[in-house]
């Protein structure tokens, strides 16, 4: 009997336990199944994801490539409308400045002309005032002489010839005129028959306007020139 029941009981035991091994691993098969699929479908899922995300990154590809050769052919535009606007400022200041120059050169060639009158005026005037200067040393020593006469006095030609001498010594050419106070080289008392002569020999006139401007007649200016030696230069 206790051996049948053992017997019974291992029997027993073992059906359990094939029983829970077969469900255990049924479970298992099938645990193993639903993660199988599950990954399965995960994949699928991520795969399917993964497609639009591929399609945007190369449509962003795409667009920034198209943007990156836009920026290429604007930057070389602008290069080439740089380069020509450089080009026809070099060549505009080129030609203004080549316009000043010959500018600049034809005043200069204008100006030569003048600059030579201005340099032969200089030489004259300078001439004049040499000539004057002697002149005036003559007339001095003329006076210094007449002064040591002592007593003497100067005849109406001598005085006319010196009024005339005057005119000589300021350039004064026909018809031209001087004042009274230019004679203050000659002796109050002997002027007034001085000019009496010169007038009389049609050397001088007197203004009819103003009795103290004198005026050089062409007669008195071709004898002045005679006269005085300072002139001959002339």
């Amino acid at each position: 009997m206790a051996k049948d029941a053992v017997s019974e009981f291992t029997h027993r035991a073992t059906d359990a336990v094939s029983e829970f091994v077969q469900k255990a691993t049924e479970n298992a098969f099938e645990r193993n199944t639903k993660t199988t699929g599950t990954a399965i479908e995960l994949t699928d899922k991520a795969a399917e994801a993964i497609v639009p995300l591929k399609d945007q990154a190369v449509e962003k590809f795409v667009v920034a490539t198209d943007a990156t050769l836009e920026i290429g052919k604007r930057a070389a535009v602008a290069t080439s409308e740089f380069a020509q606007i450089a080009a026809k400022g070099i060549t505009d200041l080129a030609e203004k400045t080549a316009s000043a120059v010959s500018e600049l050169s034809d005043k200069v060639v204008e100006a030569i002309p003048a600059l030579k009158e201005a340099a032969s005026e200089l030489a004259h005037q300078a001439a004049e005032k040499t000539s004057q200067m002697a002149s005036n040393a003559l007339s001095r020593r003329s006076t210094n002489e007449a002064s040591q006469i002592g007593d003497k006095v100067a005849s109406d030609e001598e005085v006319s010839r010196q009024i005339l001498g005057i005119f000589m010594r300021h350039r004064i050419p026909a018809s031209g005129a001087l004042q009274r106070n230019n004679f203050f080289d000659v002796r109050d008392g002997d002027f007034q028959r001085g000019m009496n002569k010169a007038i009389a020999n049609n050397w001088i006139t007197i203004d009819q306007r103003n009795r103290y401007r004198y005026e050089l007649t062409a007669t008195g200016y071709a004898v002045g020139r005679l006269i005085d030696p300072a002139t001959r230069l002339v």
